[in-house]
C-alpha cells in the first residue's frame, strides 16, 4: 500500500474515533433530544397560558365620567360589564372592596374624546383579553362619535 492509502486509512480511524467520543456520550444523546424538548415547551408554555379560559364571565364595572360611552362597551363571552357610574372614581375603591365578584373597573374620564387614554383598576394582574376588547369598542364609538 501506498503512503497516500495509509495516511486515508489512519485519518479515517482518527475522525471515527473522535465521532463515537462525541457522539457516543450519553450526554450527547440526551441532549439532542432533550434541547429541542424544552425548546418547543418555552415557545408553547406561554401560548397555553395565554389560552386558558377559566370559563367563567367575569364581571367588570364601568364608571364613565363623559356619560356617553358606557353602552358602547358590550359583554362578550369573557366579560360582563356593569355601569357603576354613580359610585363615581373617588368611591371606586371602597365599592371594588366590599364588592367580592367584581374582577376590574374600567374609568373613561371627561376627555376621554380629545385623549383617547382610560384607566382600569384590578387586584389582579389584568388579562390582555380585557384592554383589547375596551380598546376596540371605545375605538369604534369615539370614531363614531367624530364622524357624527
Amino acid at each position: 500500500m501506498s503512503k497516500i492509502m495509509k495516511d486515508k486509512s489512519r485519518l479515517g480511524l482518527i475522525i471515527q474515533r473522535e465521532y463515537m467520543s462525541i457522539v457516543g456520550r450519553k450526554s450527547f444523546i440526551v441532549m439532542t433530544i432533550l434541547i429541542p424538548l424544552l425548546s418547543v415547551a418555552c415557545m408553547g408554555l406561554p401560548l397555553l397560558l395565554s389560552t386558558i379560559n377559566s370559563g367563567d364571565q367575569q364581571t367588570v364595572g364601568i364608571i364613565d365620567e363623559s356619560h356617553n360611552y358606557v353602552k358602547a362597551i358590550t359583554d362578550n363571552e369573557d366579560y360582563r360589564f356593569e355601569d357603576i357610574t354613580p359610585v363615581g372614581s373617588a368611591g371606586m375603591k371602597e365599592f371594588f372592596e366590599k364588592t367580592e365578584n367584581m374582577y376590574a373597573v374600567v374609568v373613561i374620564p371627561a376627555d376621554v374624546d380629545s385623549t383617547l387614554k382610560m384607566a382600569t383598576y384590578s387586584d389582579k394582574s389584568i388579562k390582555s383579553s380585557l384592554l383589547r376588547h375596551v380598546e376596540s369598542c371605545m375605538a369604534k364609538a369615539v370614531s363614531d362619535t367624530r364622524v357624527k
